[in-house]
C-alpha cells in the first residue's frame, strides 16, 4: 500500500502543560523534573533526556518530565508537565503525522500510561508546543533523491558558522543533508532543516519500529523534508501566535507548507553554477549560441525542465507566427547540443518535491 504524500503534519513535539490545569498527575515524576532557564523557556536537551521518564513502545518511546519555574507569560513562571510525544505514537498510522482528525489517538496513548489526566479538550486547549517538527513526505527513487540533495547543495549559501552552514550527509543508516543545528539560537533567520531519505532510516534505525507497525506500507523510495519551530517566539515570526496543540493543528495546509518552504528557501540563495556546455559549439552561429546558453542557464541554474524553459523563453513572443518559428529554433537546438546530456536527465529526474516548495522553477 502506497502512503499518502504531499501534506504537511507535526512529526513530533514537546508538549507543555501547567500542572495546576492537570486533574491529576503521577506523584512519581517529582522525581523526573528539570529546572529551566525563566528567561528564554530552554533546558539543556541532555538533561532533557537524561531526567526524563521513558515509556516504552513497540520500536519508539515518549518521554516525561516536570519542567519547574517555567517562564508561561511575561509575568509568570509555573511548573509544567512536559512531554516529548512523536507521530510513532499513531504506529500504523505513522505516516499520516499529527494531525487534529488523530490526535485523540495520541491523547488516548498517553492517558493509558497513567502518568497523568485531563480531558481531551484540556489537553487540546490548555497545552502548548516548543520545538515542533513540521515534515512533508514525497516517494522518489534514490537517484531522483540524491540529485535533489545536490540541487540544494549547490544552491546553499556558503557558511563558516556551524549554526549558519550546511552539512551532506551519505551515512551507511542514512543519506541526505541539513542546515544550521537543532539547537541553534538563530532558529528565525537559521532555523535547521533536514532533508533525508526515510526509507533508509526506517530499514536502519528504525527497523523494530517498522517491522510492528508498517509492513503493510511500501516506505523503500520515501524523502522527508523537516524543520523546527523552536518556540513561541519562533511561530510569531511566522504569522502563527496561538501555539495550543489545537490551533497548530488546525493551520491550513497552505500555511503549514509555506513554514517548510521559507525554511528552506532562508538557507539558499538562487541559482546553481553553470557548468553545462553545448556539445558542439562551433557549429552554431552567434544567435543560436545565445540561445542555447539561455536553455542550459533556464535548465541547469533554476532546474526547469526542458518544456519549461522553452514556454519561458517564448512567453515575451506574442506573434504566432514568428513564436513558432523561434520554437522550432529552440528545439532544434535542445536536440542537437542539449539532449541526452547529464544536465538533461538529471532535470527529467527532479520531480515536484522542490518545485511546490519554490526551490526549483
Amino acid at each position: 500500500m502506497k502512503v499518502k504524500t504531499g501534506l504537511v503534519s507535526v512529526d513530533s513535539t514537546k508538549y507543555r502543560i501547567e500542572l495546576d490545569k492537570l486533574e491529576s498527575y503521577d506523584l512519581s515524576l517529582l522525581d523526573n523534573w528539570a529546572y529551566v532557564n525563566t528567561n528564554s523557556g530552554e533546558h539543556d536537551e541532555k538533561e532533557f533526556k537524561l531526567r526524563a521518564k521513558r515509556i516504552e513502545g513497540k520500536g519508539y518511546s515518549t518521554k516525561v518530565l516536570i519542567e519547574k519555574n517555567i517562564k508561561v507569560s511575561q509575568d509568570r513562571t509555573a511548573d509544567c508537565l512536559v512531554i516529548l510525544m512523536s507521530s510513532k505514537l499513531l504506529e500504523s498510522r505513522y505516516f499520516e503525522g499529527i494531525t487534529e482528525s488523530n490526535i485523540k489517538i495520541v491523547y488516548d496513548k498517553l492517558m493509558s500510561y497513567n502518568l497523568f489526566k485531563c480531558s481531551l479538550e484540556t489537553f487540546l486547549k490548555e497545552g502548548c508546543l516548543t520545538d515542533c517538527d513540521l515534515k512533508l513526505d514525497e516517494y522518489m527513487n534514490l537517484d531522483t533523491f540524491e540529485h535533489s540533495v545536490k540541487v540544494l547543495k549547490d544552491l546553499a549559501k556558503p557558511s563558516k558558522t556551524k549554526d549558519k552552514g550546511y552539512r551532506p550527509f551519505n551515512d551507511s543508516d542514512n543519506k541526505g543533508i541539513e542546515f544550521s543545528k537543532r539547537e541553534s539560537s538563530a532558529y528565525k533567520t537559521n532555523p535547521f532543516v533536514k532533508m533525508y531519505h526515510k526509507g533508509i532510516e526506517l530499514k536502519n534505525k528504525s527497523k523494530e519500529f517498522k517491522n510492528n507497525h508498517l509492513s503493510h506500507l511500501d516506505t523503500d523510495n520515501i524523502a522527508r523534508l523537516e524543520t523546527t519551530v523552536k518556540n513561541k517566539t519562533h511561530f510569531k515570526s511566522l504569522g502563527v501566535n496561538d501555539t495550543s496543540l489545537l490551533s497548530v493543528l488546525r493551520l491550513p495546509g497552505d500555511t503549514k507548507k509555506k513554514i517548510i518552504s521559507q525554511s528552506l528557501q532562508s538557507h539558499l540563495e538562487g541559482f546553481t553554477r553553470i557548468k553545462t556546455t553545448a556539445k558542439n559549439p562551433n557549429k552554431m552561429t552567434p544567435n543560436e549560441t545565445i540561445i542555447c546558453q539561455g536553455l542550459i542557464i533556464a535548465m541547469e541554474g533554476a532546474n526547469m525542465t526542458y518544456e519549461s524553459a522553452e514556454s519561458f523563453m517564448l512567453l515575451p513572443i506574442h506573434n504566432r507566427t514568428e513564436k513558432s518559428r523561434k520554437k522550432q529554433q529552440i528545439k532544434r537546438i535542445y536536440l542537437s547540443q542539449i539532449k541526452g546530456q547529464d544536465l538533461d536527465k538529471k532535470v527529467i529526474k527532479m520531480n515536484s518535491f522542490l518545485r511546490m516548495l519554490g526551490v526549483a522553477v
